[in-house]
């Protein structure tokens, strides 16, 4: 999503791998951008020389962007570039995702914003810091969500009792004045710090403050031409896995698991992955419509054979557990965590971990499809 965003802005960038970050890849740059995703997955795969790396860049004067998985990545328990905690799971609003009001204060990167001041904030987290605060949550639109729950569509239940049913905070009033983007400073380095997601390709609002924050971190901006279409060159072998997972996306919807609420995301119903699957099919997706041979060869032939084969799998046995869940919704709420069949139990296990964050068999290929997509991305540069 975020690669995307750039290209719509038309705002320079290089990718940089952690890999990238630990070898030196930070020297002579304005700034490093992380986008959102786990922020654990990322420390784990930055290590400690990596965290080191962006300590020291940002110490000496290099600024950091860090939105939604980005900014945590930041905070005490991370980096530590800004003595920011997370709040508790137990008091902080752990499933909201869509468009949300601010309120804003003065700063460079508003400029040229009007009201109303509405933006995109998918499955934030929330901070417990108050100095140097430069938006606020104010109040969700009709169309955002609460876990699967529309929050227009509910206006007249009780959140009390819809919390009680599924055991998590859902009342999205709990965002209502919570901080969205912060500020501070690192050594000689600037810190920001956003849970509103500036880089949704299709907010042009949101993409208005990106450019505006490139052009904060850098001093100037130069933007580049957006970006040509990529070659359509795809191999037979990518287009037949992706129309693999696309089946496996249809065995969801057509069992009401879920739908796709915008180009990039799938809205699930509560109890089930969906974060993972909606990577799972816009990545292949990506990777099946512009890759070609050339990609193929310097990905490697017997990385991809094993790939492919660990996909299938996967592909096999989550199929198995979609319709085992869906067997379970009729029975009543079901949680992510566990359940009354050790079957979905097990697979889950195999395919997920055992975490929040992702794990098991969907993670190896993550890193597969990332490994590639860079690929595809760095030739097209």
């Amino acid at each position: 999503m975020a690669v995307h965003a750039l290209k719509e802005a038309g705002l320079p960038f290089e990718l940089l791998r952690s890999r990238d970050i630990k070898g030196g890849g930070l020297k002579d740059r304005p700034f490093l951008f992380v986008p959102g995703g786990w922020a654990s997955n990322k420390e784990e795969s930055l290590g400690e020389k990596g965290k080191e790396a962006v300590r020291d860049f940002v110490y000496e004067g290099g600024s950091y962007l860090g939105i939604c998985g980005g900014a945590g990545l930041a905070t005490q328990a991370g980096l530590g570039l800004l003595a920011v905690k997370r709040k508790p799971t137990q008091k902080r609003l752990p499933s909201f995702s869509g468009r949300i009001s601010l309120t804003l204060v003065p700063h460079p990167i508003w400029e040229g914003i009007k009201a109303p001041y509405e933006f995109h904030a998918w499955y934030p987290s929330q901070l417990s810091w108050e100095d140097g605060v430069i938006a606020r949550f104010l109040e969700p639109s009709k169309d955002s969500f609460t876990s699967d729950l529309c929050v227009g569509d509910m206006k007249d239940a009780s959140w009390d009792e819809l919390e009680k049913a599924y055991g998590i905070n859902l009342n999205p009033w709990l965002l209502n004045n919570e901080p969205a983007a912060i500020e501070g400073n690192f050594g000689k380095g600037k810190v920001l710090l956003s849970l509103v997601h500036w880089d949704t390709p299709f907010d042009k609002k949101g993409l208005k403050v990106l450019s505006n924050i490139w052009k904060y971190l850098c001093g100037s901006l130069k933007s580049r031409p957006k970006s040509a279409p990529f070659q359509r060159e795809s191999t037979k072998e990518l287009r037949r896995l992706f129309l693999k997972v696309r089946n496996l996306i249809a065995v969801g919807s057509r069992n009401f698991l879920w739908y796709w609420r915008n180009p990039y995301l799938l809205l699930w119903r509560r109890g089930i992955r969906g974060l993972e699957y909606s990577t799972l099919y816009t990545m292949l997706k990506e990777i099946a419509l512009n890759a070609h041979e050339s990609h193929l060869e310097a990905f490697g032939k017997e990385r991809f054979r094993l790939f492919q084969d660990r996909l299938i799998t996967f592909l096999e046995s989550a199929k198995r557990l979609l319709i085992l869940e869906r067997e379970l919704f009729t029975h009543g709420i079901v949680s992510w965590d566990t359940t009354p069949d050790p079957e979905v139990n097990n697979l889950r296990k195999e395919l997920f971990g055992l975490k929040r964050s992702h794990g098991g068999m969907f993670k190896e290929l993550a890193e597969d499809l990332e490994d590639f997509l860079f690929l595809i991305y760095v030739s097209s540069s």
